[in-house]
């Protein structure tokens, strides 16, 4: 079966970032999901830097028995077929999984804050957090663990879920995972020009 997924990482910072958090949930062209959830967490080559660990919390010396980031995708092959990577400022992501593995590999991505952006015209953040927020979607536990991997997907899953609903409002159109690339490709051409 083709798959998708949503997918978020937590890293090492901001500087030549690496993995040390991964999760994902598979999806179906439908947007259903097809699996349980994955997440597991990763031991960096480098220090983390005190500005990640503030955001999620996650400290090197808790991941000295954690696989090296650098066999990531070993760990979650799943990554590396699926047919759509979904994050929200998933570039940010794939540059980390490269930089940890230390290749580069291609994917087609949704980014969902590209989509909130021309659908959701008139919020005043387009954080994962302030827009699941403000759309009213997430219960409160989920925000308050926002920041880890694991949170982010669920996050990002309703966000998405809240997008196509939109989209549907707007346009008449029902949007599957083949609608949102195309979409979202468009947008990052026009983005670009």
């Amino acid at each position: 079966m083709c798959h998708s997924m949503i997918l978020d990482t937590e890293t090492t910072g901001f500087n030549k970032p690496e993995v040390i958090e991964l999760a994902y949930r598979l999806l179906a062209n439908d947007l259903t999901e097809i699996d349980s959830a994955y997440c597991q967490r990763f031991n960096p080559s480098k220090e983390i830097e005190k500005g990640a660990v503030k955001v999620h919390g996650i400290k090197k010396e808790s991941l000295k028995d954690s696989p090296s980031c650098k066999g990531l995708l070993e760990h979650a092959p799943k990554v590396m077929s699926a047919k759509y990577i979904i994050g929200h400022f998933i570039e940010y992501d794939i540059a980390a999984i490269n930089h940890s593995v230390g290749e580069k590999h291609t994917f087609k991505t949704i980014c969902t804050k590209r989509l909130a952006l021309e659908v959701f015209k008139d919020k005043l953040s387009y954080s994962l957090v302030n827009l699941t927020k403000s759309l009213g979607v997430i219960e409160q536990s989920v925000i308050d663990n926002a920041h880890s991997a694991d949170a982010d997907v669920y996050m990002t899953m309703s966000l998405l879920e809240q997008i196509v609903k939109a989209l549907k409002e707007q346009t008449g159109k029902d949007y599957d995972l083949d609608a949102l690339y195309l979409l979202c490709s468009s947008l990052d051409k026009k983005h670009r020009a």
